[in-house]
């Protein structure tokens, strides 16, 4: 595996910035929003997410960005870098966790928050 990309103290400074000046910088606001876009890529299964989520009940309502999953994860890194059949088909059966558990869980690695209620 590359290097890992630990974001936590970066938007915590990101944060105690916005607290300090009132708001955030044009930069911070400009990679919010790709996030946000990609975070709505990933919820509305567009084709540009590349791994799709399985739940129990059979249902693929919920995609993601192999990229960004793998930076986030070192258990999704090693899926998706071994022979494991999640790697060659891009399918990811998700087990005894809900849809809307799973949708925060995404929207914490994408924006490195939750703030919806699903």
């Amino acid at each position: 595996g590359g290097p890992r990309w630990d974001l936590r103290r970066a938007v915590e400074r990101s944060a105690a910035k916005r607290g300090e000046e009132g708001g955030e910088s044009a930069a911070t606001a400009a990679f919010r929003r790709r996030a946000e876009v990609m975070l709505e890529q990933a919820l509305s299964c567009s084709r540009q997410a590349d791994v799709e989520f399985l739940f129990d009940d059979g249902a693929k309502l919920v995609k993601g960005h192999r990229g960004l999953l793998c930076c986030a994860s070192a258990a999704f890194e090693a899926m998706f870098e071994s022979e494991m059949v999640e790697d060659s088909s891009g399918v990811v059966r998700v087990r005894d966790v809900s849809r809307s558990s799973f949708k925060g869980f995404l929207e914490c690695v994408y924006l490195g928050e939750v703030r919806a209620a699903w």
